[in-house]
C-alpha cells in the first residue's frame, strides 16, 4: 500500500503557497487504521501553523486534522473496526488527503443520522467544549475531570453565552447530559427552538439583551457560565 500514490495538499517548503501533489498513502502500522478521507474540517490551527511554521516536524508537510472517511485497511490489533465502517477523529496533520492513519484508539464511529461534513465538525467543537467545561482548572471549569457520568450537576444552573454556535451547542448537550436542571442559552433569536431542544432550559436573545446587562434577566446563581468570544 505503501508504494501506490494519493493527491494530497502539500506545503512544500514553510510558509509556502498550498500545491496540489502526489504523495504515498501510508500504511497502517500495529494499533493503526487506514482511513479513506471523505470529508475534511478546516480547523484554526491549519492556519496557524502554515502562516507560523508552528508544530510542523518537516516538509514537505500535509495539514488537516478533523477528518471523517471509510476505515480502508487495518493494522494488527486495531480493536474492532472494519473495512468500510464510517468512521471520524482528530490527528496532528495528514489530513488534506486521500488517505490517513490514525491509532485506532482516537477513532469514532460516526452515527448514521450524521453525514461525513458534520462528522468532520466534531473533534474540534466537541473537545473544545468537552475541555473547557470538564477539565482540571485553569484548563476548564472542572465540573468533571475523571468524567465519572453519575449526574452530580442536579439542580444547578449553567449558562452559555454564544450558545449558537457550534461549540456552544455541543456545550448545552454535555450540561444537560452532565445533570444540570437549568441550562440559561445567550444566542440570537433564530437559534432558540434548536437550543430548547439540545437542552437549553430558557433562551436569551442577545439582540434584545446585551452581556452587560445580563445578570439583570437571570433571577438566581449561576454555578457555571461558559463564554465563548468571537
Amino acid at each position: 500500500m505503501s508504494t501506490q500514490q494519493q493527491q494530497a495538499v502539500i506545503i512544500p517548503p514553510a510558509k509556502a503557497p498550498l500545491i496540489m501533489g502526489p504523495r504515498d498513502i501510508p500504511s497502517p502500522q500495529a494499533g493503526e487504521v487506514l482511513i479513506k478521507v471523505m470529508s475534511v474540517a478546516l480547523n484554526p490551527a491549519d492556519w496557524a501553523k502554515h502562516a507560523h511554521d508552528f508544530l510542523i516536524p518537516g516538509y514537505p508537510a500535509v495539514l488537516g486534522c478533523d477528518i471523517a472517511g471509510v476505515v480502508e485497511a487495518l493494522g494488527d490489533g486495531a480493536g474492532e473496526f472494519k473495512k468500510g465502517d464510517k468512521v471520524f477523529v482528530q490527528t496532528l496533520s495528514d489530513g488534506f488527503q486521500q488517505y490517513t492513519t490514525a491509532p485506532a484508539a482516537t477513532v469514532m464511529p460516526i452515527p448514521e443520522n450524521v453525514n461525513f461534513d458534520e462528522a468532520a465538525t466534531f473533534p474540534i467543537t466537541f473537545s473544545t467544549a468537552c475541555v473547557g467545561l470538564f477539565a482540571p482548572s485553569p484548563i476548564g471549569a472542572e465540573l468533571n475531570p475523571t468524567f465519572s457520568w453519575d449526574k452530580p450537576r442536579q439542580g444547578e444552573s449553567a449558562l452559555v453565552i454564544g450558545a449558537g454556535t457550534s461549540v456552544g451547542q455541543f456545550a448545552i448537550q454535555l450540561l444537560k447530559f452532565s445533570g444540570f436542571t437549568r441550562i440559561v442559552a445567550y444566542a440570537s433569536k433564530v437559534h432558540s427552538d434548536y437550543l430548547r431542544e439540545l437542552g437549553a432550559t430558557e433562551c436569551i436573545d442577545r439582540a434584545e439583551v446585551s452581556v452587560d446587562s445580563l445578570a439583570a434577566h437571570i433571577d438566581a446563581p449561576v454555578n457555571v457560565v461558559y463564554a465563548l468570544g468571537p
